[in-house]
């Protein structure tokens, strides 16, 4: 029943766009996309309430204590633990010498005796860090693995902290509902804009002009390039993300884990509060994700 009118709500908000067509301005767009949030929320908050359902973050293995440190720590897809902490590049490079140091001093002391087969990276998983930065913020990723794993996950740090950016910044769940009005559903939307990133031009605008000629309204393709563009490119970001967490972490847990760490540095995107964040952006992904996953819509545009 919950699906039945989630489905129900998606069609009458497409066919209330599609009856104020020649009425649309930005008030009457915004005022469509907030109702539907609202609606969205309310039904997710009635099945929280019937079945007791956990939101995303309530299932995060991530403690608030540690987010209030700035740290966090998350397992990879081989079990292995690494700690991810969000602090000052220089604090941290001072401290990543002097660990250095001290290995390096034992070392030549004598006071440490490696066994024959103990590699460098079983050795000691305190002196295995990598130091890196996204656009907003610094971090280090330690933990007993070799310097080209720790990179891999520092760069989906990164690359995950860049989609959050491009999400928040660009508002792509609601450039999404507004792209709807076009004439696709969710799900052909969201495969088409994917594509869109990897078609010729000429094939695009092809496909623009046919969806146009749908509309009571022609637009021209350049406009509803316009409009699909920016969700195009994050879509071809939020795919690249998930692959290489698929790859390197064990689970959904660790991400959600890694997500909730990377918007707990954001501060300026927590409205009205950082699980309102979280569960925007880890939704309206999810959701995504899940289209792609599925067979081809039967309501093409």
């Amino acid at each position: 029943m919950f699906g039945q009118a989630e489905a129900g709500v998606a069609k009458g908000i497409k066919m209330a766009r599609k009856d104020l067509v020649s009425l649309m301005n930005d008030e009457i767009d915004n005022g469509i996309v907030k109702s539907h949030q609202r609606i969205t929320e309310g039904l997710h908050d009635l099945r929280k309430e019937i079945f007791g359902e956990q939101s995303v973050t309530e299932r995060l293995s991530v403690s608030s204590s540690e987010l209030q440190a700035g740290s966090l720590t998350i397992e990879t897809k081989e079990g292995d633990k690494v700690n991810i902490s969000f602090e000052s590049i220089r604090s941290m490079a001072v401290q990543f010498q002097q660990l250095r140091d001290q290995q390096k001093n034992a070392d030549e002391n004598g006071e440490t005796s490696p066994q024959p087969a103990e590699t460098e990276t079983s050795r000691s998983s305190e002196f295995n860090a990598v130091l890196a930065a996204s656009k907003r913020f610094e971090f280090s990723v330690e933990g007993d693995l070799n310097e080209d794993e720790l990179t891999a996950i520092a760069d989906l740090v990164a690359k995950t902290a860049d989609l959050a950016d491009e999400f928040f910044a660009g508002d792509i769940d609601k450039a999404f509902e507004k792209a709807l009005s076009i004439g696709f559903d969710e799900q052909s939307l969201t495969s088409f804009a994917l594509q869109l990133t990897q078609t010729q031009q000429t094939q695009v605008t092809r496909t623009y002009q046919d969806v146009a000629s749908l509309k009571e309204e022609k637009q021209q393709p350049q406009s509803i390039e316009n409009r699909i563009r920016p969700i195009a490119e994050y879509l071809s970001q939020m795919v690249d993300v998930a692959e290489r967490a698929d790859k390197t972490l064990s689970g959904p847990e660790s991400f959600d884990s890694l997500v909730a760490g990377i918007i707990n540095q954001m501060k300026d995107v927590q409205v009205p509060d950082l699980i309102a964040a979280i569960n925007r952006f880890n939704g309206f992904n999810k959701q995504r994700l899940e289209e792609l996953n599925q067979p081809a819509s039967a309501n093409q545009p």
